[in-house]
């Protein structure tokens, strides 16, 4: 009985979660009245430009990265969600991400947010 019960709860923690989900990305996104989409879109393509074999493009809350392999014969891609309830506060979700074994959409995905969280901030 406590197997079955424990597995009942785990199904209905991820029937939450997927519910949830629907929820944040249905929300109507809106920029905030502090951060334009050419703000973020500036901020975005700024934190990228370090990252040489990175290449990004915006439209509205999704950030789409295309990454060129270390060989420079293929590239791949990832995208990110900032769609959080409706409008932009940095917190972010990977919608997809082509390599999963690469670190640098995670380790952009964190970069962009700590920027977006220090514009707002600083924008008040």
């Amino acid at each position: 009985m406590g197997v079955l019960r424990s597995i009942l709860h785990i199904a209905t923690l991820g029937i939450v979660d997927s519910n949830e989900e629907v929820a944040r990305k249905n929300t109507p996104f809106v920029f905030p009245y502090n951060m334009s989409e050419s703000d973020f879109s500036n901020i975005a393509i700024s934190v990228a430009k370090p990252i040489k074999r990175l290449h990004v493009s915006v439209d509205n809350q999704f950030v789409r990265g295309t990454v060129r392999t270390s060989s420079g014969i293929n590239t791949w891609e990832f995208t990110i969600d900032f769609n959080d309830y409706g409008t932009l506060t940095g917190n972010y979700w990977m919608r997809y991400v082509e390599n999963s074994d690469s670190q640098i959409p995670y380790n952009y995905a964190k970069q962009l947010s700590s920027a977006i969280v220090d514009y707002l901030h600083s924008n008040q």
